[in-house]
């Protein structure tokens, strides 16, 4: 991504996606947040961050992870799409767990559909369990 830094922080914990959490796993999405904001404002003080969640079928890994990144984003279809829109913010995405409208594990027919056809032609990888991402530049 064309920014001055981009981190993932993760959990320990294999959690598969953001719509694989319940109530219980809220204190764990306010602490990546909480950890990757403090993270930023030591590595880059008085900058504007942007922080968020891709959700099925957006999301390309399948371990949780929370986008730190450092602004300005350079791509205007970067910052716009992919880590604009269609990335929720932490709020939005325990306001969809109060709500109800996020249920672990039970996908839309739409957003199962999506996947599975992205699976097929997907290559295969190895898995990891976790891991960090830091793009300085």
């Amino acid at each position: 991504i064309t920014a001055q830094e981009h981190i993932l922080m993760c959990s320990t914990t294999h959690i598969k996606n953001a719509h694989c959490i319940d109530k219980d796993n809220i204190p764990l999405l306010l602490y990546l947040e909480e950890a990757g904001r403090a993270l930023l404002k030591k590595r880059r003080p008085g900058a504007e961050y942007r922080f968020g969640y891709h959700e099925p079928p957006m999301n390309s890994v399948e371990h949780l992870h929370l986008h730190c990144i450092v602004l300005p984003i350079t791509s205007n279809y970067l910052n716009g799409v992919i880590y604009g829109y269609k990335l929720a913010r932490t709020e939005q995405i325990v306001a969809k767990i109060l709500s109800g409208e996020i249920t672990p594990g039970v996908y839309p027919e739409k957003v199962k559909k999506v996947k599975d056809k992205a699976k097929d032609k997907a290559p295969k990888e190895k898995k990891l369990d976790a891991y960090i991402h830091l793009d300085d530049k």
